[in-house]
């Protein structure tokens, strides 16, 4: 008996996708990012002293050809430029709040919205059969959804409150020890990690009539297609919901 087909995979022929190289250079965009800073170094020179040409040929060179993780370093210098200027903005600066009352928020253009709060389901160590059910669940739960939705993915730091063990302190002081030296590592281990958080924005238009009954029918059945993927939803409300509002850029306050 054999098992199932593995898929076709046909691989590409090394020339393709392969960059071209141009002499020390990984490619010729690279060539050309050197002698971009060797003519800057050039007319630095040319205006001060030859001396001042060597620090714009070592450093061009090394910008070029050094490109750790497949990344050059003034490429990372750019992503960390834009992640810091992102990250100063405030989201929904300028628009005017949303007024928000219990787990509604109702926009000015007439419609009605709500956020479910979710998490995220590991995957990267499912069985095949576990992940291709799962897969099928999620398509299924967004072909069910009538009327369509936002989702909205970040993350959060995980408390480590969460993961510490609690009860009362053990009566033996190894015991005492060994469960000090625990949390430590616990809080070792959730140091940098973060779980997964996921916005699921529904709204409906209230120009039609019972659109906020049909809004409730939808979010109930959604929690069910939620609980049915092993996840634990839950709906936002007040400072919350108008929280999660402002950051995807509704600008809602309470």
């Amino acid at each position: 008996m054999t098992g199932p087909e593995e898929p076709l995979a046909v691989p590409l022929p090394d020339r393709i996708g392969r960059r071209p190289r141009l002499g020390p250079f990984p490619s010729g965009p690279d060539a050309v990012k050197f002698a971009s800073y060797a003519a800057v170094g050039a007319v630095v020179a040319g205006a001060t002293t030859p001396v001042a040409w060597i620090p714009f040929l070592l450093g061009g060179f090394a910008v070029a050809v050094a490109r750790p993780g497949g990344k050059g370093v003034d490429a990372r210098l750019a992503d960390y430029v834009r992640f810091r200027y992102r990250a100063r903005r405030r989201p929904g600066a300028g628009r005017r709040p949303v007024p928000v009352r219990g787990a509604i928020a109702r926009t000015r253009d007439g419609r009605t919205i709500a956020v479910v709060r979710t998490g995220g389901v590991p995957v990267a160590f499912l069985p095949r059969a576990e992940a291709r059910g799962l897969f099928e669940s999620y398509k299924a739960l967004l072909r069910a959804e009538p009327g369509g939705f936002w989702m909205v993915a970040s993350s959060a730091p995980i408390p480590r409150r969460e993961i510490l063990p609690t009860g009362a302190p053990p009566p033996s002081a190894p015991e005492r020890a060994a469960r000090t030296g625990y949390a430590e590592m616990l809080g070792v281990l959730v140091r940098r990690r973060r779980r997964r958080v996921v916005d699921v924005v529904l709204a409906a238009d209230e120009g039609s009539g019972g659109s906020l009954r049909r809004l409730e029918d939808r979010i109930e059945a959604l929690f069910g297609r939620l609980l049915a993927l092993g996840l634990e939803p839950r709906r936002l409300r007040d400072a919350e919901l108008a929280r999660a509002l402002a950051t995807l850029g509704g600008g809602a306050a309470p």
